[in-house]
């Protein structure tokens, strides 16, 4: 992911959220840094799980690496990897028909 695409997405999920984040606030830029990883470890897993993808194409990755992100973020990855262990299947196999 770019950048530019790391902050779209941050934003996205701060409003998911339902955060209000002050750039100027130092608790808040600790937070954003760790959105921003829950969000670049949520992306790495999906590319290890479903092979590559745009996130600009593939909305439903993107939402899955959204919704990574916010259990990552809550701690509590292991109810991401059962509740999405069979969405992520089906989006494995639709990903490779795009490819």
């Amino acid at each position: 992911m770019t950048e530019e695409q790391i902050i779209a997405l941050t934003s996205e999920l701060e409003d998911e959220l339902q955060l209000s984040l002050d750039s100027s606030d130092l608790n808040d830029i600790k937070t954003t840094k760790r959105l921003k990883r829950h969000l670049k470890n949520g992306a790495f897993y999906l590319n290890s799980m479903i092979g590559a993808f745009d996130i600009e194409i593939n909305l439903s990755a993107r939402q899955y690496v959204i919704n990574y992100a916010r259990y990552a973020f809550y701690g509590i990855l292991d109810e991401f990897y059962i509740n999405y262990q069979s969405d992520l299947r089906g989006l494995q196999i639709e990903n490779v028909e795009q490819l």
